[in-house]
C-alpha cells in the first residue's frame, strides 16, 4: 500500500514541477536562470512529454490503491495544472493561486486517508497543514519578487512596492496558522500536545526579518531554502504527533536524507544566483526596471 502511494505522489510533484518550469520560463529568465537554461536545453516539447508521461505514471501506481485515492490523484494533476497553464494559470492570481498551491499539502494528505481507508474531510490536522501551506505559500514569492515585479507577475508579494513592504505583511500571514493551531486546541480540536508547534513561531519571524534586509537575489534564494527547510520541519512535527512510532520516524528521516542529497549533488534548480537587476531585465527586453530590489522603512 505504502509504495503505490508514495510513487504516484512523488510522480505528480515531479510533473508539476515540470509544467511550472516551462510555464515560468519568462521570469525564470530573471528569477532563476539555472532552471530556464535547463528547460531551454531539454526543450519544451519534450519537457511537456515528460510530464504527461508522469502524470500517466502516476495514475496508474494509483489505481491499486482504489477510487478514492486514485479520484484525489485526478484532482491533484488538474490542480497542477491550473495552477500552471493557461486558460486558468491560478498562480497568476493571489488567493486562487494561494488555494491551488496549498493543494500539494491538502491534497497528498487526503491521500494518505484515502489509502488507509480512513477519509475524513473533517481532519482538524487536515485543515491545519493545509492552511500552513497557503500561508507557507507567500514565502516562496519573495525570492522572485525582481523577476516578478519586471514581468508584471501578480503576487503577494509584488502587489507591494518593495521587498521590505511584502515581507511585513509575509510575516503576519506566516504566524496566522499558530492561531488558528492554538484555537484548535483550546476549542478541543487537537490535543494540547499540538501547542508544541508555538515553538517554531520564531522561525518565521526570523526569515522576513532576514529577507528585509536582502539586498540581492542570492540572499533572498538562501533565506527560501531555509523556509523550505523550516515549511518541512514543521509537516514532520505534525505527522510524528499524529503518528507516534518508529515507523514514523523513520519516514521522517529518510525525508531529510533526501534532502542532504539533493543538496550534496546539486540537483536544486533553485540555486542561489546574484545578478545585476538592470542587465537581467535589457537581456529579455524590459526596457526600465522601476522596481529594485530595495526595502522601505
Amino acid at each position: 500500500m505504502i509504495a503505490p502511494g508514495i510513487m504516484a505522489t512523488a510522480l505528480v510533484s515531479g510533473a508539476t514541477n515540470l509544467v511550472n518550469a516551462y510555464s515560468d520560463r519568462e521570469e525564470d529568465a530573471l528569477n532563476q536562470p539555472i532552471r530556464s537554461s535547463w528547460v531551454s536545453e531539454l526543450g519544451g516539447r519534450n519537457v511537456l512529454i515528460s510530464s504527461i508521461f508522469f502524470y500517466v505514471a502516476a495514475l496508474l501506481s494509483a489505481f491499486s490503491l482504489g477510487y478514492a485515492f486514485t479520484g484525489i490523484s485526478i484532482l491533484a494533476i488538474f490542480d497542477s495544472l491550473a495552477y500552471s497553464l493557461p486558460p486558468l494559470r491560478l498562480k497568476t492570481r493571489i488567493i486562487p493561486g494561494l488555494l491551488s498551491f496549498s493543494g500539494a499539502v491538502g491534497l497528498a494528505f487526503l491521500g494518505g486517508e484515502a489509502a488507509a481507508g480512513k477519509l475524513n474531510l473533517l481532519d482538524p490536522v487536515l485543515w491545519l497543514v493545509t492552511f500552513f501551506m497557503l500561508a507557507y505559500g507567500t514565502v516562496k514569492n519573495l525570492p522572485d519578487y525582481p523577476g516578478d515585479r519586471l514581468v508584471g507577475i501578480r503576487t503577494t508579494a509584488t502587489i507591494f512596492k518593495s521587498i521590505g513592504d511584502a515581507t511585513i505583511a509575509t510575516c503576519i500571514i506566516l504566524i496566522s496558522p499558530y492561531l488558528i493551531l492554538t484555537a484548535l486546541v483550546f476549542t478541543g480540536g487537537l490535543p494540547q500536545l499540538f501547542l508544541a508547534n508555538l515553538l517554531m513561531v520564531p522561525i518565521p519571524i526570523w526569515l522576513c526579518l532576514r529577507s528585509s534586509c536582502a539586498q540581492d537575489t542570492a540572499s533572498l534564494e538562501r533565506i527560501h531554502t531555509i523556509g523550505f527547510v523550516y515549511a518541512t520541519a514543521f509537516l514532520n512535527f505534525n505527522f510524528l504527533l499524529c503518528v507516534p512510532s518508529m515507523a514514523a520516524v523513520a519516514s521522517v528521516a529518510s525525508v531529510y536524507v533526501y534532502l542532504s542529497l539533493v543538496g550534496k549533488l546539486a540537483i536544486d534548480s533553485r540555486r542561489e544566483y546574484k545578478f545585476s537587476l538592470e542587465a537581467k531585465a535589457q537581456s529579455v527586453g524590459t526596457v526600465e526596471t522601476t522596481t529594485p530590489l530595495s526595502v522601505s522603512s
